[in-house]
């Protein structure tokens, strides 16, 4: 993995992700150098992830689904299609289904921001 490719939340910054999280009611945590992160498969620098939803990384600067698809690809994520991109597109159709059946998001797929009732 070439890590200076990556994307890393730093780049972005705390406002602007709390920014888009707040929309759900959540906060990222932000942990010093050194520390272990939470929801982290291969540790730092790895941001930890609890939970994810590709669809939100649209609505960060800088940043939306087709760089989020690169980086996972960059850090080594491994989908049964071969790449993030293939899997979105061809294999998440039932990740998808249940968005928009509990009305996460709209038909063409853009986020409601609102949490599930």
């Amino acid at each position: 993995m070439n890590e200076s490719s990556v994307l890393k939340c730093s780049d972005i910054g705390p406002d602007v992700i709390d920014g888009l999280l707040s929309r759900y009611s959540i906060s990222s945590a932000w942990v010093a150098a050194g520390l272990p992160l939470t929801g982290s498969y291969w540790g730092a620098p790895e941001a930890g992830i609890v939970g994810q939803q590709v669809l939100l990384a649209d609505h960060l600067p800088c940043v939306g689904r087709q760089r989020l698809m690169q980086d996972m690809d960059a850090w080594g994520y491994s989908f049964r299609p071969g790449s993030t991109r293939r899997w979105f597109n061809d294999d998440a159709e039932d990740a998808q289904a249940w968005l928009r059946r509990e009305n996460l998001v709209t038909a063409a797929g853009e986020p409601l921001f609102r949490l599930r009732e």
